[in-house]
């Protein structure tokens, strides 16, 4: 039962943010931008070099991947928004799996790394499925990258890119770290930050631009031309629009709610600590008053939450006529806030 009911959270995505990005990055411009930016092998290679190891759809433009759902006989299936193999750029070397993953909602850091973790590990361990034998298994395993597009990032890492790998280190040289040849699993966090902004990595330019939201379509498909070579379409371009308005509707929301709690922390720690009159009363009055304010400033987030996802699950019902349960499940909604949504949605009618 335990197995069944992780499965089906997994299967509760919400499937218009995940189509939406499925969209985007197989298109083989903005895919071979993706790769030639980050992946090693593939660093410094022009855009036809790179679309030749790119296996294309009938129509010359979308890329072909994978069944977006893993399958396993012990683990149970896992979803993934794009997994690709690439053929390598050098000739006689393995092809390589990669895996393209947009997170646009924060998630609890830990949950987050053991997330990237989990999957990349699934990435390794499914390649037993390919394979008759042990020995044949481990004569071909293949090297995997994910590659997680991180559209609200905090503050501190937007326009970076962070790679994590496998090391060695052996006793008798402390302190020399070396690239493991166990090394199997790149994960890369590619942190998207704003248009206006002048990243180092013409990457991180190309995805600001995407995704942006102050520029109308036809000066975004010029400058991604006339900039990084990438001639896409007007369904791209709105389908990376809605994913970027919801990134800053989110960010705003927590800087709101952020600034809310801090200002009225501050507000109430000088009331009291004036009252005190002595420093030990208003060191502990500005202490409490920030944690009031922050408590504030989370209900308060906390129903814009509930107001935001409300707007969306009518519009679906509208759009879509399907059930709220349904909506919900697709939106992915944290069960603490369900109940306070549906309540909403009972009053609103």
């Amino acid at each position: 039962m335990e197995k069944n009911t992780s499965i089906d959270c997994e299967r509760n995505v919400n499937t218009r943010e995940d189509q939406a990005f499925k969209c985007i990055i197989t298109d083989k411009d903005i895919l071979s931008a993706l790769i030639g930016g980050i992946v090693p092998e593939f660093r410094g290679l022009g855009k036809e070099r790179i679309i030749d190891c790119l296996t294309l759809d009938t129509d010359g433009r979308t890329v072909v991947g994978r069944n977006v759902e893993h399958p396993s006989l012990y683990n149970g299936p896992i979803l993934l928004d794009s997994v690709f193999d690439l053929k390598s750029p050098v000739e006689g070397q393995m092809s390589l799996i990669v895996a393209i993953e947009a997170q646009g909602r924060k998630m609890n850091k830990e949950d987050l790394y053991n997330r990237e973790l989990y999957y990349s590990s699934r990435l390794i361990s499914d390649q037993a499925m390919l394979h008759t034998s042990k020995k044949e298994l481990y004569a071909s395993l293949r090297k995997t990258v994910a590659i997680w597009v991180m559209l609200s990032p905090d503050s501190k890492n937007r326009n970076t890119i962070i790679h994590d790998y496998r090391a060695r280190e052996c006793s008798d040289r402390p302190g020399k770290i070396y690239r493991s040849p166990l090394d199997k699993t790149d994960i890369y966090e590619v942190n998207v930050g704003s248009y206006e902004d002048s990243p180092r990595e013409p990457v991180l330019g190309m995805l600001n631009l995407l995704f942006a939201n102050n520029l109308d379509n036809e000066a975004k498909a010029l400058n991604l031309k006339k900039n990084y070579d990438i001639d896409v379409s007007g369904t791209i371009l709105e389908e990376a629009n809605r994913m970027g308005a919801l990134a800053e509707d989110m960010e705003i929301m927590r800087e709101e709610a952020r600034e809310e709690g801090l200002e009225e922390g501050r507000a109430e720690g000088r009331k009291e600590g004036r009252a005190e009159g002595r420093k030990e009363g208003r060191a502990e009055g500005r202490k409490e008053g920030r944690a009031e304010g922050r408590a504030e400033g989370r209900e308060s987030a906390i129903s814009e939450f509930v107001d935001y996802y409300c707007e969306e699950i009518r519009s679906m019902i509208v759009e879509r006529d399907i059930s709220v349960e349904d909506a919900i499940a697709e939106l992915r909604i944290p069960a603490g806030f369900r109940e306070s949504i549906i309540e909403k949605l009972r009053n609103l009618n």
